[in-house]
């Protein structure tokens, strides 16, 4: 055996001087100095692409950590965003499907000197199809609607808005929350009752310069007298929900349109007919 120092070793490195040990130097900076000692034969290229790699990373070990910590924050961020992702789509899906699907009922569509008036323009819908309409399987809710644009007065103020007469199932099928008092009753609809909800946007115009509490305060839609009874929660998301006023289906068809049929026909049905979505239908 030689006794030879560059032959100590079998890997082709120069073992570490004792004096490295005494120096202060750690064991990486020793081995890095091992393999920076090396003959060339078979594996030696390797052995200093590694011990080159390592030397590079030691010498700028914060720089290395930083990077390896980026690379880890930026993986667990992918990783957290996604599944935020998968169980906002998740939440939202059953929420969705809790709810159904809503069809909109439309009376046919009339003509004048050739030129349509629009869906819902043939007043053909009664109050018997409504209730053909809530026997059907998968039905869960019916509410027939009459609609009409008109202006309601208080006081000194005034605010044009929708009228829409219902019944006492629409806050169900539609979802409505109101902000005080309460829905019209069953005996308030039959009754014809003049009664009125007010949506949140009506409410502000009519009562907001006063501060006066609408609930039991009387406005005016045409000749008219209607005696507020509830204010609807904020609703927001477009296409006028707050700009409203909801009366009983019976006021509206005999006080306002003086008319038997109704202008539409919303039906609530349950998940089972597929994916939630809207359908006009006319006929």
């Amino acid at each position: 055996m030689s006794s030879n120092p560059a032959h100590a070793r079998l890997d082709g490195l120069t073992p570490a001087s004792p004096d490295a040990a005494a120096a202060g130097i750690s064991p990486l900076e020793g081995m890095l100095a091992e393999l920076r000692v090396r003959h060339w034969r078979l594996g030696s290229r390797p052995v200093a692409t590694i011990g080159s790699a390592l030397g590079a990373l030691w010498s700028n070990r914060l720089r290395s950590f930083l990077t390896m910590l980026g690379i880890f924050i930026g993986v667990a961020s992918v990783i957290a965003a996604r599944t935020l992702t998968q169980g906002a789509n998740g939440y939202i899906d059953n929420q969705i499907n809790s709810i159904g699907t809503l069809i909109f009922v439309h009376s046919g569509t009339a003509s004048k000197f050739g030129v349509s008036q629009g869906a819902g323009s043939l007043s053909t819908l009664t109050l018997q199809d409504a209730e053909s309409l809530a026997h059907l399987s998968h039905v869960q809710n019916v509410s027939p609607l009459v609609m009409t644009s008109e202006q309601a007065v208080y006081g000194k103020q005034s605010w044009s808005t929708q009228v829409e007469g219902v019944d006492t199932n629409f806050p169900v099928i539609e979802g409505l929350q109101l902000a005080q008092g309460s829905w019209f009753s069953a005996l308030d609809e039959s009754s014809g009752a003049k009664v009125a909800i007010l949506g949140d946007t009506v409410a502000s115009q009519l009562f907001g310069p006063t501060g006066i509490n609408p609930l039991d305060q009387q406005i005016r839609i045409r000749d008219q007298v209607f005696r507020v009874i509830g204010v609807q929660a904020f609703q927001g998301g477009g296409f006028g929900p707050d700009d409203v006023i909801y009366v009983p289906l019976k006021t509206a068809q005999v006080r306002l349109k003086n008319t038997p049929t109704v202008d539409q026909i919303q039906v609530r049905v349950d998940a089972a007919l597929t994916r939630p979505h809207r359908i006009l239908l006319t006929f």
